[in-house]
């Protein structure tokens, strides 16, 4: 089986709390940071912590709350346990934007050459369809499965030759992000072993197959060494709830996203601008679309 579970990455955003409060409860959870006179991700504040780990927040937009983001290098340099950081967040009211679960192969067990074959012959089931196989001028490759822009997505790589150091150090890395980043440590909150857990989400997403002659792919059987390396687990897969459009949902991202930028072009060319963008748009509407305006003509009758 693999190596123990790592958490390689957590961000994630605290909005239900004034921010002075969340800072504070930050502050007994982490220790002190080092404030910066920049901000970024687009808060007006932010600090450093624990090297590369960051802390974002404005105070001229409390909507948007207090922003945490902690690479491997930070969780490696805070010295927490990783379930009892998840879990301190989980306390403060942080909802998830990414996590990324590692698992590695130090002994042998999973080969590039195998995985790049399986992947270049298709003999593999997954809801991913797209994938490529990169190589570096000092050696390293990276099989990746999936799309960065998706909420989940897949690498596997030569972690030995990223570190520049000998030996067998194969990583299998799943990133997560938004709702299914938020979901799956939910989900992990209830379980007792997270590294059994995971490693049945990535038989879910990704099935590495031995050829058969069924032609029905998802019928063959699993390769050995993906058997082995997972720890012989069953196949289970994250459901995240589907979330429901309302004209709420539609005002809070034109306030939160659209707005500066409808204030540039106002100022530049005058507000009939803004009605000729409405105007050009209405022929492309959806009847989704429709069905937002019919909901928002009801919920201003509400009001």
């Amino acid at each position: 089986m693999s190596d123990a579970l790592q958490i390689d990455w957590l961000a994630g955003t605290i909005t239900n709390k004034p921010i002075g409060d969340t800072l504070d409860l930050l502050r007994q959870i982490l220790g002190d940071w080092q404030e910066l006179k920049y901000g970024g991700q687009g808060y007006e504040c932010s600090a450093v912590i624990f090297g590369t780990g960051r802390i974002f927040w404005s105070y001229a937009h409390t909507e948007m709350g207090v922003h945490v983001r902690f690479p491997s290098s930070a969780l490696a340099a805070s010295g927490f346990e990783s379930q009892a950081l998840v879990a301190a967040f989980v306390h403060v009211g942080m909802k998830f934007t990414r996590v990324d679960f590692a698992m590695d192969d130090t002994t042998g067990i999973l080969n590039l050459d195998e995985i790049a074959s399986s992947v270049k012959e298709h003999c593999f089931v997954s809801r991913w369809k797209k994938w490529t196989h990169i190589e570096n001028e000092s050696g390293g490759r990276t099989i990746n499965i999936g799309s960065r822009s998706s909420q989940s997505f897949l690498r596997i790589y030569d972690k030995a030759k990223e570190q520049k150091v000998e030996g067998h150090h194969i990583r299998v890395e799943l990133e997560l992000k938004d709702e299914r980043a938020d979901t799956a440590i939910r989900e992990l909150l209830n379980e007792t072993d997270w590294s059994k857990k995971v490693a049945s989400w990535l038989l879910g997403h990704v099935d590495f197959k031995a050829r058969g002659a069924d032609t029905n792919k998802s019928r063959w059987l699993t390769v050995d060494w993906w058997a082995k390396f997972l720890g012989f687990v069953a196949k289970s897969r994250l459901h995240t709830p589907k979330s429901i459009k309302t004209i709420e949902d539609v005002i809070e991202w034109l306030t939160k996203q659209c707005a500066p930028s409808l204030v540039v072009v106002w100022s530049a060319f005058g507000s009939h601008k803004i009605q000729e963008m409405i105007d050009a748009a209405a022929v492309r509407l959806k009847p989704k679309h429709l069905d937002l305006i019919q909901s928002g003509i009801r919920f201003a009758g509400a009001g």
